[in-house]
C-alpha cells in the first residue's frame, strides 16, 4: 500500500510538471519543479544547477531543503 500510495505521488507530480501551467512560470519554473521533487522524495535538501564551462563545479539554479526555498549556492 505504502508504495503504490508513492507511485500515485509521483505520478501527480509528473502531471503537474508537464501542465501547461507551470511552462508559464517564467523565472519560477525551476522552483516551482525542484519544490516538487523535494516534497515527492522526502529529500533533506534537492537543487537544479547547471555545470560551469570548466565542468569542475555546479552553480545551483535553485535550491530547497525540507522547510523550503533557500539561497542558491
Amino acid at each position: 500500500m505504502i508504495e503504490n500510495s508513492r507511485l500515485k505521488k509521483q505520478f501527480k507530480l509528473i502531471e503537474e510538471i508537464v501542465s501547461n501551467d507551470i511552462y508559464n512560470l517564467g523565472e519560477q519554473f525551476f522552483d516551482a519543479i525542484v519544490t516538487k521533487l523535494n516534497e515527492v522524495l522526502g529529500a533533506d535538501y534537492t537543487f537544479i544547477g547547471k555545470l560551469l564551462e570548466n565542468k569542475d563545479k555546479i552553480e545551483t539554479i535553485s535550491l530547497v531543503n525540507k522547510t523550503g526555498q533557500i539561497d542558491n549556492i
